[in-house]
């Protein structure tokens, strides 16, 4: 029996362990997102079918090669393939036949379509990277608007059970003489709007871990959890000055790499474009047997007799090898004109690596930007908050001594808590623009603590 106790206390012990450790943190979110996101699936299903035309275009440089058979079933007036002879009775004829060519020269086309093809796929492998880092910051978002949420629902409890106190005091007060029937009233108004406030925090906070599950496709439960870090260093970190730093060490971000392929691509269109003025060369190689039935064998009285089928394959064979060479001469102007375009997607593609450019140093300036404001507003609201701390304090101790009405103190509270909002906000903002920062300096993505 003892046994039996021990075993189901170890039992329950080991469910908690693996409940308790079952947190998710904001890398094992990613990671999650990352494998499962159907946006990634998806482009992922883009890259395995572009690695798919980049191998076809390395098989173009191959030779061919065909096999080829033919059985006829000749019924009336017919020419025989093998004797150039009418016929009217019934024949059959059976021809095989294998074939090979290979293109020798054609202005370099093949080699260029293989080079575009490939740049083709290192663009559409840099999009995938681009779209995972776009779940990782949005995800990042959303696993701080839970850390943020969590700590405003913390702080309107810790609130309420302030004005709890303050409601009891003020009703012995009032029960003893001491304070006016409508300090009570108004106390009990805070209180019961203090209430709302907390509720609608832990709405806002249902709503927040909702936003990240749904976000990874997972299904709701109140035990998801995830891993709160320590940001008592908060004060110690600093926003990167440089912004020049920032944006060349960006520039290796997949958005940038992506366009660059594509530029380097449609350089290789243009060559591609090019061939289609240079002469052709290509080598083919044809091989071919045959049987006829009205073919016959003669003896020396010249009576015809069967000629057997295996000797007629024997018999029959052929070789052919052919050179064929093309040379442009008119063409309808399409090989211009596909030249032309070929310049303007260039230039095209130009202008999209320069605007994803200016797009990426817009960001950089508004992140830093947000960055030095959010720390400002951060030790500016603190040294806000510990003011009114003060000052709350001390109306507080006036409230009970009668020396201040409610209306005061409701306000002085009121003002107390929107500091306490207004600092997590600066806080979780300036978190998160530090968060992009390290991420454009070619960092994982991981909130700063």
């Amino acid at each position: 029996m003892k046994n039996n106790l021990i075993l189901v206390l170890l039992f329950i012990g080991l469910s908690i362990a693996s409940k308790a450790q079952d947190v998710w943190t904001l890398e094992k979110c990613i990671q999650h997102a990352q494998q499962n996101n159907l946006s990634v699936k998806q482009q992922l299903l883009q890259e395995q079918t572009v690695a798919i035309e980049y191998e076809s275009s390395k098989a173009n440089v191959l030779p061919d090669l065909n096999f080829s058979a033919n059985n006829n079933y000749s019924y009336g007036r017919t020419i025989d393939p093998f004797t150039n002879n009418f016929t009217t009775d019934k024949s059959n004829s059976i021809n095989f036949g294998l074939n090979s060519s290979v293109t020798v020269f054609s202005g370099l086309r093949n080699y260029n379509t293989m080079q575009s093809s490939k740049l083709n796929l290192l663009s559409t492998v840099a999009t995938t990277e681009k779209i995972k880092n776009d779940i990782s910051m949005a995800l990042a978002n959303a696993y701080l608007q839970i850390l943020f949420a969590e700590e405003l629902f913390k702080n309107s409890k810790n609130q309420l059970e302030i004005t709890r106190l303050q409601l009891e005091r003020t009703q012995k007060l009032v029960e003893a003489g001491k304070l006016p029937q409508g300090n009570l009233f108004d106390v009990q108004a805070q209180f019961a709007s203090e209430e709302l406030r907390v509720i609608t925090n832990e709405n806002n906070l249902r709503a927040a871990r909702l936003s990240l599950i749904q976000f990874l496709d997972l299904p709701y439960s109140d035990d998801f959890a995830i891993e709160y870090p320590d940001f008592s260093e908060i004060e110690s970190l600093s926003v990167v000055p440089d912004i020049n730093q920032v944006y060349n060490n960006a520039l290796r971000l997949p958005q940038i790499k992506s366009a660059e392929y594509r530029m380097q691509s449609a350089e290789k269109n243009l060559a591609i474009a090019k061939s289609a003025l240079s002469p052709s060369l290509s080598v083919g190689a044809n091989y071919g047997t045959g049987y006829s039935s009205e073919r016959k064998l003669y003896d020396e009285n010249m009576i015809p007799y069967d000629y057997p089928m295996g000797d007629q394959f024997s018999d029959n064979q052929s070789f052919q090898l052919s050179l064929r060479l093309i040379v442009p001469i008119f063409n309808k102007f399409s090989a211009s004109h596909s030249i032309k375009k070929s310049k303007l997607a260039i230039i095209q593609s130009e202008y999209q690596l320069e605007m994803e450019k200016q797009t990426l140093y817009k960001d950089i300036q508004s992140a830093q930007n947000s960055a030095i404001s959010a720390q400002s507003k951060y030790f500016g609201n603190k040294k806000a908050l510990e003011a009114l701390n003060e000052s709350f304090k001390y109306t507080q101790q006036k409230f009970d001594l009668g020396l201040v009405n409610s209306l005061d103190y409701n306000t002085a509270k009121n003002n107390l808590v929107k500091a306490e909002s207004d600092l997590l906000q600066a806080k979780y903002e300036f978190i998160f623009t530090l968060t992009i920062l390290d991420f454009y300096m070619g960092n994982p993505i991981q909130i700063k603590n």
